[in-house]
This record gives structure tokens, C-alpha cells and sequence, in this order.
């Protein structure tokens, strides 16, 4: 099937038919993270719950068209096979956590996953979120000292000869919340994190030129020229305002996403949730963070991470999100599908079956372009 061609250009996204090439409509992404990957050379959770299928049919049924699936470099560069059940813990003859990929490599695993989603039209953003399985939050560097910059254009490398020619496959995430690097401070390039978007996205588009590159932001220390106070309450993977005054500039301006990650008050308090005239005050704080790269360079934002419990404040806050993004065509992967996180929950309860209904009527305000209507694909009936 051949793929769609997406293009970033005029502050939004835009999507044609590659034969063609030149019938383009405006694009609206939507979509989940699926978590899990990054942290062993193990599948996504919940597989012991459901099949991929499943996953998926709940995500077209709640109108997402997209996933985030996180991977760390070392296990690319390994292409290690999956774990394997611990006997130890669980018996002999125990079964697999994720049957249908017993015997998968880890890059054969990201294959199966990438055609399991294509039958139902949902596309696939690969994101680094670690650099080894283990090294979170590690040193906050799109590189350390077992995994290099080169080891981690490598990466790259047999990412894309693996899931390049997979129509859906369709965006990459270069570096997950790269918070210790700087930009646009003249710190050099072993800091300077808008440079090495730039050498580490020009390397995946020539191996890739169809993939979209998406570039988060960094943190506040030594964060970015213009904003870097420790007292502004400012996420790891929000801080954009360094590509003011030195924007990325890639071979291809037309594959460049700019991909903050912002969090509410299940998170963390930050000052600004307690302020007066919350959540109204919370448009200015984006706008300098993020939201004003659309108007000002002309590349679409689309939010990497944003989540929460949708209590209490948290509920107000996500409100809020919701209404602005729609209002300003901010894109977003909404964190998590699965429940297993502390402090953001899922879209799923913790049943692994359940839908959280709330959370998903909020979400149902975004737009989301029907992908497989775009392909012409009927899908298929969810599984167990």
C-alpha cells in the first residue's frame, strides 16, 4: 500500500496521496502513547490483557488516529529478542506475557505492532524516550557514555531500514525530555540539544525523507537562551523558547514538528495552578513556551505528552488544554493509554478493559482525520 505523504508547513499538518503527491488537506493528529518498551527489550503492557488488535480497535473506536511507541537505543543496536517469561517468578512452561510475540526480536516486534495498527488505520510515531533500558531520567543528554551521538545515528539508521517502508510509520520523536541540554546559550554542541535536532534529524530524513521529525523541548537548567529560572515551573520537554531566536533548520523544513510535553497538577503544583485567574492565566505561559512557533516559524506544534488524573484541579487545567489546543491546532498524544501510570492514569481503568469515559469525552472535542478512510481500509473486528 503506498504511504500517505505528510508535510509541516504554514503552522499546521498537512496530508496527500503519494502517487499524486499534490491533492494535500489539512491533517489532525490525535493520538495515544502506548508505554512500556522503553524501559526492557519487552513489548508494550497490557498484551497479557489483550491482543494488539484490541488496542487498537478501542483507539479507532474513540477517534484516535496515531500512536507514540517508545523504544530505547540499546536494544535497537542489539536488536535483542524479547524476554522471555521468568521462570524463576512464574514457573516453567510459564506463558508469555505478549503470546503473539513470542520469539520476536525487538525491531520484529515494532514491525508486527506497525502492521497490526495499519489494518485499522492508525499510524505510528517511533519515539526515543531512554537511551538504555534503564536510564531514566539519565543524564538528560540525547547521548552518554555508552551510548554516543554516533551510536545513536546507528540507531536511527536500523530503525528506519526496519520500519521506513511501512506506509504508516509516519513520524519520529528524535529525544524524549532532553532537560539537562541547553539551546541557543552557546554552550557548545555537546549541550546545545537545537543543533543536535538538526544533525540527528537531517541523518534519520536521509535514511527516512518521508518521516515526519518531531523535536521537544528542554528544561530549565541550563534551558534555554531567554528562559532558564528553576522558579518558572517549567516541564522537562516544554522549554521551545530557544527556537526563537535559533530555530532547527533541517534539509526538509516541510518533515519538521516542534513536540512539547506539558503536565497539570496531578503531576506536580506548580505556582501558576494556584495563581489568580487560573486556568485563564495559563495561555500566556504556553505561548512563550511553545504555542508561538506556529505563528512565528511556521511548523506545527504537536503536544508529545500531556496527561493527567481529570480531577479536581487537574480536570479544570485539562479543560482548559483541550479548548486552547483545539482553538490554536495544536496536535496531541495524549499520555497514557494504558492505566499504569502513577500520576496521569490512562485511558483505560484499571481493570485493563474499562474505558475511562470522562477522559475520553474531553478528548472527543479534539479533531482526528480518519486515516483509514483516507487509505480506503475497512477494519477489521477487535479481537479478545
Amino acid at each position: 500500500m503506498p504511504p500517505l505523504t505528510f508535510s509541516a508547513h504554514s503552522g499546521k499538518l498537512w496530508v496527500g496521496n503519494e502517487p499524486t503527491g499534490t491533492i494535500m488537506e489539512e491533517f489532525f493528529l490525535k493520538g495515544a502513547n502506548m508505554v512500556g518498551s522503553e524501559s526492557r527489550a519487552g513489548p508494550p503492557l497490557g498484551l497479557d490483557r489483550h491482543e494488539l488488535s484490541w488496542y487498537m480497535h478501542f483507539l479507532r473506536s474513540n477517534g484516535f488516529n496515531s500512536l507514540r511507541i517508545l523504544f530505547n537505543h540499546e536494544m535497537i543496536l542489539q536488536d535483542a529478542m524479547l524476554e522471555p517469561p521468568n521462570t524463576d517468578k512464574y514457573g516453567i512452561d510459564a506463558a508469555w506475557e505478549a503470546p503473539e510475540l513470542e520469539g520476536f526480536s525487538y525491531l520484529e516486534m515494532f514491525e508486527r505492532i506497525a502492521d497490526v495498527a495499519a489494518s485499522y488505520g492508525i499510524l505510528i510515531m517511533m519515539a526515543c524516550h531512554r537511551l538504555e533500558p534503564a536510564a531514566w531520567p539519565g543524564k538528560g543528554l540525547w547521548y552518554d557514555e555508552k551510548v554516543t551521538e554516533q551510536m545513536v545515528l546507528d540507531s536511527w539508521s536500523k530503525l528506519a531500514a526496519s520500519l521506513c517502508g511501512r506506509w504508516n510509520v509516519f513520524a519520529v520523536d528524535l529525544q524524549n525530555e532532553p532537560h539537562a541540554a541547553s539551546w541557543g546559550k552557546h554552550m557548545g554542541d555537546h549541550s546545545d540539544w537545537g543543533h543536535a535536532a538538526e544533525r540527528i534529524g537531517n541523518h534519520v530524513l536521509s535514511e527516512c525523507p518521508r518521516w515526519l521529525c518531531m523535536v521537544e523541548g528542554v528544561g530549565y537548567d541550563p534551558g534555554a537562551l531567554g528562559m532558564d529560572s528553576p522558579t518558572e515551573g517549567i516541564w522537562w520537554g516544554e522549554n521551545l523558547a530557544g527556537a526563537s531566536p535559533q530555530p532547527v533548520v533541517l534539509k526538509d523544513m516541510t518533515k519538521l514538528v516542534y513536540s512539547p510535553h506539558t503536565y497539570g497538577p496531578s503531576v506536580y503544583m506548580q505556582s501558576y495552578f494556584s495563581a489568580p485567574g487560573f486556568p485563564s492565566n495559563l495561555a500566556a505561559l504556553w505561548e512563550s513556551r511553545f504555542a508561538y512557533l506556529p505563528r512565528q516559524s511556521g511548523q506545527p506544534v504537536v503536544i508529545g505528552e500531556m496527561g493527567g488524573f481529570y480531577t479536581g484541579k487537574d480536570k479544570e487545567w485539562q479543560d482548559w488544554a483541550i479548548s486552547f489546543m483545539k482553538r490554536k491546532g495544536i496536535g496531541l498524544f495524549y499520555f497514557a493509554l494504558q492505566p499504569t501510570s502513577d500520576d496521569t492514569g490512562g485511558l483505560l481503568l484499571s481493570d485493563w478493559t474499562s474505558p475511562h469515559s470522562q477522559k475520553l469525552q474531553m478528548l472527543s472535542q479534539l479533531p482526528s482525520t480518519d486515516v483509514a478512510a483516507l487509505q480506503g481500509i475497512r477494519p477489521p473486528a477487535a479481537s479478545k
